[in-house]
């Protein structure tokens, strides 16, 4: 290390006494040097100390601290057991440069001593559900809020809806706890993720205390329960998933598709590709029921955590103090003949639709609230908007959810001259501006888009 560019000749020599001979004390003379005036070499330093732990990070992707305490043992276990030491070329450099108590010490002590950059995003939140609960310390959150790289998300109800890199929806549901570890890698320490991937977000990985699962442009879940490991489901595509093991033992790997589920236990070993413990359909019911083919919700816009079904949507039965309520109601539903709107839309009975209702009653029982602008996006094209109280009723039998109860005076519908829906974007957002008239707080508008496909 002696031929470092832009190294002090005697910092480097204390590098390499640290590092090659084992010098513990040589420690302290360069947190010295650095602390000194004009000493711009730290920086240069840490990146050649850094240059095998690179290949280790890539893998696992570990901060300074963690990687320094597995390095640690790593170590100590080769000490034990020389008889598992057989290693190629790179991995023999990597251990002459790395596991060395001083080597990580160093590691330790330059990275102590630079200022730390600014976190960068690595995603944002896209859907908070009505009645989210936050453990403590960690949140809350909102919609449009960017989350910065090793940020923990812990909910103890509710879920939340995070786009993490390009084409990469999550969902965490409550109990969970998470970290948003680099973009397109998430770690999940307990409780349950169900992932959206589509093909521009191949490569999306959860890693958990016993796996490592790679998604393939898929849709997935992964439970991690301390006591029976980590539990994968795969619903669409495929996934990889690994065994994580840290004591040399040869990894598992399991390629997973559509139906398959697997469990993995770290503590023991296990790899079960028989059916999951984990009731993953009942887990995850209450967002699937919740969001529907919702992507992304902002503004006012705000889904339900709960059932949603024989809700009550009279005026004031159902208040929304503000925010606009969207309902998924029913899927794949083929009228009994073309549908004919007020604007002149005619729905052809041949096709089948998803339906959601959008849903917000301003008043609060005395006052009336203002609602403001907000959007939602869909997973598809919108087909049609039903904003009149006519065609909202003549649209209830074929679409709304079992047991709702609706308005049945003329007051359900938007005011032309105050309300504003569109379609916008590429056809799959409606964005909404909605205004308050006095004795008409009610506004509700039913979204028809086709039923949902999944192309991957």
């Amino acid at each position: 290390m002696s031929d470092t560019p832009d190294v002090p000749p005697t910092l480097s020599d204390a590098v390499d006494a640290a590092i090659d001979r084992g010098e513990t004390a040589a420690i302290a003379t360069i947190d010295e040097l650095l602390k000194r005036p004009g000493t711009e070499a730290g920086l240069e330093i840490l990146r050649t100390v850094r240059i095998d732990a690179k290949l280790v990070r890539s893998v696992r992707d570990e901060s300074d601290h963690a990687l320094a305490r597995r390095l640690l043992v790593d170590d100590a276990v080769s000490r034990r057991s020389p008889s598992k030491a057989r290693r190629t070329g790179r991995q023999r450099l990597t251990a002459a440069a790395l596991t060395a108590s001083a080597a990580v010490a160093l590691l330790i002590s330059v990275a102590s001593l630079l200022p730390r950059p600014a976190a960068a995003s690595v995603g944002r939140v896209v859907a908070v559900a009505e009645g989210t609960v936050w453990a403590d310390g960690a949140g809350p959150l909102g919609v449009d809020d960017a989350i910065d790289a090793d940020r923990v998300i812990e909910l103890t109800e509710g879920f939340v809806t995070v786009e993490v890199g390009r084409d990469v929806s999550i969902d965490l549901v409550g109990p969970v706890r998470a970290r948003i570890d680099a973009e397109r890698i998430v770690r999940l320490d307990e409780g349950l993720l169900a992932g959206v991937v589509g093909p521009a977000g191949r490569g999306f990985t959860v890693t958990t205390e016993d796996a490592t699962v790679v998604d393939l442009g898929t849709r997935f879940q992964v439970h991690k329960d301390r006591a029976s490991g980590t539990q994968v489901r795969v619903t669409s595509g495929r996934v990889e998933a690994t065994l994580r093991r840290d004591d040399g033992g040869d990894a598992k790997v399991l390629d997973l598709v559509a139906g398959e589920s697997a469990r993995f236990d770290a503590t023991t070993g296990l790899v079960d590709g028989l059916e999951a413990l984990f009731d993953f359909e009942t887990a995850y019911a209450p967002v699937e029921g919740a969001k529907g083919d919702v992507r992304r919700f902002a503004g006012a816009a705000k889904p339900l955590s709960g059932p949603v079904v024989g809700l009550d949507f009279r005026s004031r039965a159902f208040l929304t103090r503000g925010k606009v309520f969207v309902i998924p109601e029913r899927r794949g539903v083929k009228p009994d003949g073309p549908v004919a709107l007020s604007d002149g839309t005619t729905l052809p009975a041949d096709a089948a639709y998803d339906s959601y209702l959008l849903h917000c009653d301003l008043g609060d029982g005395f006052d009336v609230e203002a609602i403001g602008e907000g959007s939602v996006t869909f997973g598809g094209p919108i087909a049609a908007l039903i904003v009149t109280a006519d065609d909202l009723v003549a649209t209830d039998a074929a679409f709304a959810t079992a047991g709702s109860r609706f308005e049945p005076g003329a007051f359900r519908g938007l005011e032309p001259d105050a309300d504003v829906v569109e379609v916008s974007g590429s056809g799959e957002v409606v964005t909404f501006d909605l205004s308050v008239q006095a004795g008409r707080s009610l506004d509700q508008v039913r979204v028809l888009v086709p039923a949902e496909t999944v192309p991957f």
